[in-house]
């Protein structure tokens, strides 16, 4: 949060993107960093869900809508935006932008001076776009804590995490020197997705960390996704299982891409930039064939 809101305070950054897995909490970064910001905007802060836009040429409608900015026959609605945004000091919040990339550039549109101020010294759109990519909780630990370890384990994110969602369905839970490993070790085999590791915690009004444990890295650890479900109802139906998390950023991808996407599957830990190089090729030629 402290790192993305001193990017959003400063003057030369005009566009922040939040990247990473689905489930990793970039909406709930993006909105904190609203929330904090809040006060520091003079204009307000602003939220537009594109969720359910599915066509490129819709999001500079719908970013107008959430603005309040009515469309005019003259000018177009991206100069009466540009317009609109170039004399305010606000924050946009634009999510689920991942569906409708190819708005990127109307968008990016938005972003450059009008026409009548702007100038060779002005700085290029480039300089004015940072990428900030959202890291899973796992980063806590290498391994999981030690036993002599276990009394500061609940000021590891993850298992901090996974135990305020577990009590949140089990109201007597609490870590102990018999549980805390197994939360532990689930975290971190989770990859510290927070997606992931609220939906394994809601599991403890049935099974204990112990037992789930055993599931993930057992036999039946090929079917542990079934075990990641009923996430809740108030939540889109893609953050209530983890399938459907993955399901929905798989089927984003074009046909190469989920062609390279099985290719890589074959690598358990990482791989170096020469093997994915060598995957994809064999499957775009595969994909030829």
């Amino acid at each position: 949060m402290k790192a993305v809101c001193k990017l959003v305070r400063r003057a030369d950054v005009r566009l922040v993107t939040l990247t990473g897995a689905g489930g990793i909490g970039k909406t709930r970064l993006a909105l904190q960093v609203a929330a904090d910001l809040l006060d520091e905007m003079e204009h307000g802060v602003f939220f537009c869900g594109l969720a359910a836009v599915r066509d490129p040429a819709l999001v500079i409608t719908s970013i107008a809508q959430v603005l309040g900015v009515k469309e005019n026959s003259s000018p177009s609605l991206i100069e009466t935006l540009q317009h609109y945004l170039y004399e305010r000091q606000m924050l946009l919040v634009l999510d689920n932008f991942e569906q409708v990339l190819a708005a990127g550039q109307r968008v990016s549109e938005l972003l450059r001076p009008r026409p009548a101020q702007g100038n060779g010294n002005e700085p290029g759109l480039a300089a004015d776009v940072w990428r900030a990519r959202v890291p899973g909780a796992a980063a806590d630990f290498a391994r999981p804590p030690t036993p002599a370890a276990l009394g500061g384990a609940i000021a590891v994110t993850s298992v901090a995490l996974f135990a305020d969602r577990a009590r949140a369905v089990k109201s007597d839970f609490t870590l102990t020197a018999e549980n805390a490993p197994a939360v532990a070790e689930i975290c971190a085999r989770l990859d510290g997705l927070p997606l992931a590791i609220e939906l394994a915690a809601a599991r403890c009004k049935v099974f204990s960390p112990q037992t789930m444990l055993a599931r993930l890295t057992g036999v039946a650890g090929s079917s542990f996704l079934r075990m990641l479900t009923d996430g809740a109802r108030d939540l889109p139906a893609r953050h209530q299982t983890l399938r459907g998390a993955m399901d929905w950023s798989y089927n984003l991808l074009d046909v190469g891409e989920k062609s390279c996407s099985r290719g890589l599957a074959v690598f358990g830990g990482g791989c170096t930039a020469e093997a994915t190089e060598a995957i994809c090729n064999t499957a775009r030629i595969c994909q030829c064939r």
